[in-house]
């Protein structure tokens, strides 16, 4: 019975896969003629039942691809031929026990699965076949209710039967809805979708992937990402394919950033996220990638980053980024032992150019500045803009003085040419401090400072010119901020002193005017040149306050002087007011206001403005000198002659006096050419309606040419030096006992 058991199996497999009519038939014979041997042996018609139905479950089992609903004409027929060889007997008792034997054996059976999907396959033909007993497909999908048994009605399980095939066919409809929706979904998604295999192969990439990577989908498909044909973003390789490797091993999801150089060489970004995707029973099979487009948000960033880091007029690396490119050259030429360099440039007379020709025209030469350095410098050294109109040079590896040399005067000699813009040209000059790694400085900022003050230092030596660091220089940077430091307490501490300088009427050989001259007496360094603290006041803006104790301290020694001298005429003293004072602060509104309370004439102040101030142009000088000329104080220009074009703001601004600078006083007796410059001055002040008052007069021949030249006022050594308020006071009231000589120059009240 066994071999038949087997036979009868091979026979059902057979059926099920034959392929034609005609195969059908021959094997269905084969079942006639093995029911035929059971018939004459005796078998009992539930055997044949049971046996059929152990071999429907052993090939649902052995071919779970087999689609019963396909195949269920063909199943039904062995049983229609074994049923043909037992005659109706067989039926009729198939009626009264196979219900029971099925029951029986279901509940043994572990593979309800497999004989739901037979049951599925063959309800309807073998209903045909059996009548109602297609009750079994009810129970093989466990449905059968507590307390039914095989006599139930039968025509209520094919209902049942019916309305698990509706079922099916209703689930069977929405999953390919479902399906349609996903696949609609995911082939118009702006999203890029990749799934890679265990491998990292793409095993399917939606259109806007191929879109945003500009890759035909043959290049693509089934390609790994060590792929070089098929791979262009930005992130190495064996990166990203690590990256898809950790997602398979850990199940965590990642988040990467690609961005794509398309074959139109345009730039794409996607933040790709990157999750785990599993099988039935929970291994992993690959990944899926969904990619969101970030370009135009990377693209912005960019920028943003690129304006932070970059100097917008030139192009060049701004101040930031010039200190992290300085400090990580400097961590490596500790690391390797390398020297290095830093050159500090500013461009010499450049406000001029700017104020003269205007902002557009200073923003071209700045451009054309930043080239004319890069073109002096390798590709690999970093210029930078620092600030306005200085420049920075980072030249790493190259510690060699000579070297250093030839670049800085390379700089100088390509700064000094002419500036042409359209029918405008313009000369400005380069001063450049150099400062060298490690012996000037082992850090970025050390490095900066060493070589900001030999700039400095190359400015005083004449401009257009290089300068070296060295110790003395960083000791007068120290002095030069203790200095500003003690400066903020000078006032406060009584260490500033006004000293007066006396000023001769040439025809009447006595004292009519003075200068009110600033001094500091430091308790540690004695007296500190004006040179070397007024400058400091002025940057530190501490100008606006000592500009105003000034003011009232020579305020209070005029009125003191007017007073020994009524009888004699007006005396004057001159105060100096710094262009700091003009442009950033009212101190024009503070004389005024001053005066006004303290009830001092007019006439009595002059106010001392240097030649720079109107060479500048700064904001509302010519409102704030018509303000002071309103007020009665008169208006002397200081250091005149030594501007490249005074002369045109002679006729802009009311001036009352011109003052000859010493630098052309000094060799008037030797040198043609001075005494030609002192005579002109004279007369072109007088065609104007100035006077003039020399400075610096130190020699009786000096005081007689400047006096046959008709100057009207001197002052110098030759007369008097600065002095304290007290001893100048002392000094014109002797002055003032004595009578006057009129007789000539020579004729002035000695010392």
């Amino acid at each position: 019975m066994k071999q038949d058991v087997e036979r009868y199996f091979h026979i059902l497999q057979q059926v099920a896969f034959a392929a034609d009519a005609d195969a059908i038939e021959v094997h269905l014979a084969e079942a006639f003629e093995l029911s035929r041997i059971w018939v004459d042996r005796g078998v009992p018609p539930d055997e044949v039942t049971l046996l059929h139905h152990d071999a429907m479950v052993r090939l649902s089992t052995a071919h779970p691809e087999l689609i019963f609903a396909q195949v269920a004409d063909r199943l039904t027929r062995p049983l229609m031929e074994m049923s043909m060889a037992y005659g109706m007997a067989f039926r009729e008792q198939m009626e009264q026990r196979y219900q029971a034997i099925v029951n029986s054996r279901l509940k043994q059976s572990h593979s309800l699965e497999s004989v739901g999907k037979l049951a599925a396959g063959i309800a309807h033909d073998f209903n045909n076949l059996l009548g109602n007993i297609g009750g079994f497909a009810e129970i093989a999908a466990d449905k059968l209710m507590p307390g039914s048994s095989a006599g139930d009605d039968f025509n209520n399980m094919v209902d049942n039967i019916n309305t698990l095939l509706t079922a099916e066919q209703a689930m069977l409809e929405e999953i390919a809805l479902n399906e349609r929706r996903f696949r609609s979904l995911v082939e118009n998604s702006p999203d890029i979708i990749v799934r890679y295999d265990r491998d990292c192969r793409r095993v399917f990439v939606n259109p806007a992937y191929i879109r945003e990577t500009d890759t035909p989908a043959e290049l693509v498909l089934n390609k790994s990402t060590d792929d070089a044909n098929v791979w262009r973003p930005s992130m190495p390789r064996e990166e990203y394919r690590k990256r898809l490797q950790q997602v398979m091993d850990t199940g965590v999801t990642d988040q990467i950033l690609l961005e794509w150089v398309r074959q139109d060489a345009q730039r794409v970004s996607h933040e790709m996220y990157v999750v785990a995707e599993y099988d039935a029973d929970g291994d992993v099979i690959g990944t899926l990638a969904i990619g969101r487009d970030v370009t135009r948000s990377k693209e912005a960033e960019r920028q943003l980053l690129h304006q932070a880091s970059y100097d917008i007029l030139t192009g060049l690396p701004n101040r930031r980024l010039f200190g992290d490119r300085l400090g990580k050259d400097v961590a490596k030429a500790k690391r390797n032992d390398f020297g290095l360099a830093v050159l500090f440039i500013d461009l010499d007379r450049f406000k001029e150019v700017n104020d003269t020709l205007g902002h557009a025209v200073g923003d071209l030469l700045l451009k054309k500045a930043a080239q004319r350095i890069c073109s002096c410098v390798r590709e690999s050294d970093t210029v930078a803009r620092f600030a306005g109109d200085e420049f920075v040079v980072i030249l790493p590896e190259v510690g060699e003085s000579g070297a250093l040399q030839r670049i800085a005067q390379n700089i100088v000699g390509v700064m000094a040419q002419s500036f042409t813009f359209g029918e405008h040209s313009a000369y400005v000059s380069a001063s450049i401090g150099i400062a060298i790694f490690p012996q000037d400085g082992d850090n970025a900022d050390t490095l900066v400072g060493c070589a900001d003050q030999a700039m400095y230092s190359a400015k005083k030596t004449g401009r257009n010119n290089f300068c070296f660091f060295n110790r003395q220089m960083l000791e007068l940077a120290h002095q030069r901020m203790q200095l500003g430091n003690d400066l903020h307490d000078a006032l406060g501490k009584g260490q500033l002193e006004v000293f007066y300088q006396p000023i001769i009427d040439v025809v009447s050989g006595r004292v009519v005017k003075a200068e009110a001259l600033l001094r500091w007496r430091h308790p540690e360094w004695g007296m500190v040149p004006p040179d070397r603290f007024i400058p400091i006041a002025e940057e530190t803006d501490l100008i606006q306050e000592i500009g105003a104790w000034v003011f009232r301290e020579a305020a209070d020694t005029v009125k003191r002087w007017n007073a020994l001298s009524a009888n004699q005429g007006q005396r004057q003293i001159s105060v100096n007011m710094s262009p700091r004072q003009f442009t950033r602060g009212r101190g024009e509104q503070i004389i005024i206001n001053y005066m006004q309370a303290y009830g001092l004439d007019p006439a009595h102040i002059a106010v001392e403005i240097t030649e720079g101030l109107l060479l500048d142009n700064c904001p509302g000088v010519t409102q704030k000198l018509e303000k002071l000329r309103a007020a009665g104080i008169e208006i002397s220009l200081d250091d005149f002659g030594t501007g490249y074009s005074a002369m045109a703001y002679l006729k802009r601004f009311n001036i009352d006096y011109l003052k000859i600078d010493q630098s052309f006083v000094r060799d008037l007796e030797t040198d043609p050419g001075d005494r030609a410059i002192a005579e002109a001055i004279v007369v072109m002040a007088h065609r104007l309606g100035l006077k003039v008052i020399a400075e610096g007069v130190e020699t009786e021949g000096q005081y007689a040419l400047l006096a046959e030249a008709g100057c009207e006022y001197v002052q110098g050594y030759l007369f008097a030096k600065p002095m304290p308020v007290e001893a100048f006071l002392a000094f014109v009231n002797a002055d003032a006992q004595k009578p006057a000589v009129i007789e000539g120059p020579l004729a002035v009240l000695m010392r």
